[in-house]
């Protein structure tokens, strides 16, 4: 069977639908926190495990039976979600796991600026150690992020963003989620780090210009202290905020820049661009 930790996230969800085309629903376990969120989906007929990451002996009890593992990369940033991926690593070790499919970020590195690279590098190592066959999914930013990064650009015509120059391979959620679930299904063995982004690289002016063609928005460079005060009046916690501000240091430091075919090519088809995202939002 396969599993999929975080199945009740978007990405989560979305990932369960395309698998739903593909197999009987009674092939596919949901592993959540709460199975509320679910919606619809837990009547579809897949199973439904309840487990908690903070929680070895309920991770432990969602896992018999299921071979492959999509191990969506925990929410919490920083040491507290590093604990909480080796603990699911730890559970498919133990219960008879064959191969890990990970939600990791592009170019995993320890020495990232992007704190949630560097938490992906970390989970990487703790797989790669175990000796479970993998799949690495090292995706770059989602296209459903850019209206949380341009924040109320819409209401006062200008994205500020500390991003300088830097550009963004940006990708959608619904094609990697179509994607995984097309590489869940594929017999293979040994192991894959596959580096995942849309079919071009922006910068935020170009994000900024896109959105003008019905908003009139235009790019305001800032530095990182100023967007730290700034999401700061959001009433952010600060662990959030230091996991953002490091997200744009990262932009800015060229992380996110990288544009690979691999995803095109595992779809057989166009990605979802910029432009198409912006119309469909």
């Amino acid at each position: 069977m396969i599993g999929i930790t975080g199945a009740s996230g978007k990405l989560g969800k979305a990932t369960i639908h395309h698998l739903l085309r593909r197999v009987p629903p009674e092939s596919v376990v949901a592993i959540v926190r709460d199975p509320g969120r679910l919606g619809a989906l837990a009547e579809s007929g897949i199973h439904v495990r309840v487990a908690d990451y903070d929680d070895k002996a309920s991770l432990a009890k969602a896992l018999p039976s299921v071979k492959t593992l999509l191990q969506i990369s925990a929410t919490a940033p920083g040491e507290e979600g590093m604990l909480q991926e080796q603990a699911v690593v730890e559970a498919a070790v133990s219960n008879g796991v064959r191969r890990i499919l990970y939600t990791s970020s592009l170019l995993a590195r320890p020495d990232a600026r992007f704190m949630g690279t560097c938490q992906a590098a970390h989970t990487e190592a703790a797989i790669i150690k175990s000796g479970l066959e993998y799949t690495f999914f090292r995706n770059s930013l989602y296209l459903e992020l850019i209206p949380e990064l341009a924040g109320d650009a819409d209401r006062t015509g200008v994205l500020q963003y500390p991003a300088g120059d830097g550009k963004v391979s940006f990708v959608s959620r619904q094609d990697i989620a179509e994607a995984m679930a097309i590489c869940l299904l594929q017999p293979i063995s040994g192991r894959r780090v596959l580096e995942i982004t849309g079919s071009q690289a922006v910068g935020f002016a170009e994000v900024a210009a896109a959105m003008s063609s019905n908003r009139g928005v235009v790019f305001a460079d800032m530095d990182s202290n100023a967007y730290r005060a700034m999401i700061a009046e959001r009433w952010i916690p600060d662990a959030v905020i230091d996991f953002l501000v490091s997200m744009a240091e990262a932009v800015r430091a060229g992380e996110f820049a990288l544009v690979d075919g691999t995803l095109e090519s595992l779809l057989g088809r166009p990605l979802v661009s910029l432009d198409d995202y912006l119309r469909m939002a």
